[in-house]
């Protein structure tokens, strides 16, 4: 898997309650390939209030790379995930279908939208990719 990732971090100094987000770009491979650089996640910061949405953008050219995964990453580094998209099917975990929206087509380019932001929303948020294997029986 290959990803990219923004990272969502709380405005401490200010009267209003926002969600500031904070580009790091990190590769994280589970495999070894060169091809890292062809997974891009948009856009590299943002300023948020609380109760808007936003959303990530995830694109990528790789062949035969039919899924995008959507990861969130906590306090103590855990990757949980929070859905994925396997070709233009949309599979949010079972406890955010209400929190978060998944678009797009696995093969090329996704959406995350997160709802009704609160700070506990602040994190750093992966993208990735996985390669797909097509078994004939």
């Amino acid at each position: 898997e290959f990803c990219d990732c923004l990272a969502l971090d709380p405005v401490a100094d200010t009267g209003v309650k926002m969600i500031y987000t904070v580009t790091v770009f990190i590769i994280w491979f589970a495999g070894c390939s060169s091809a890292a650089q062809d997974v891009h996640q948009t856009p590299p910061d943002q300023v948020m209030y609380e109760q808007n949405s936003t959303s990530l953008y995830c694109s990528h050219s790789l062949p035969n790379h039919d899924v995008i995964l959507w990861y969130k990453q906590s306090e103590d580094n855990q990757l949980h995930l929070l859905g994925y998209l396997n070709m233009q099917f949309k599979y949010p975990e079972e406890a955010l279908k209400n929190k978060i929206d998944l678009d797009g087509h696995g093969s090329n380019k996704g959406t995350l939208t997160i709802k009704t932001l609160q700070l506990n929303d602040s994190a750093v948020y992966f993208c990735a990719v996985r390669y797909t294997v097509l078994q004939t029986p």
